[in-house]
């Protein structure tokens, strides 16, 4: 049954953002070692190889960063301050 205050419990469900952050390294580290094996052009591989880790960052932000629920609290008590 889904909480009507709270729809979407991620935050009693962390194991599925550390399985996510797992793969999401396991993949990205998989796919720059095969761009660094397979691209014999020393300037297409860089560029390949900083926008995998252009991805993994933004990904990697956007599961491990703060919730909105973490946000409106951290606002709620700057406010208080």
């Amino acid at each position: 049954m889904i909480d009507p205050d709270n729809p979407v419990p991620e935050p009693s469900h962390r194991w599925r953002r550390w399985v996510t952050i797992g793969y999401l390294i396991t993949t990205a580290g998989l796919l720059g070692f095969i761009v660094w094996r397979m691209t014999e052009s020393a300037p297409l591989r860089d560029v390949a190889l900083a926008l995998i880790g252009s991805q993994a960052f933004f990904a990697l932000l956007y599961m491990a960063g703060a919730s909105a629920a973490d946000l409106a609290r951290i606002v709620a008590s700057w406010k208080k301050s």
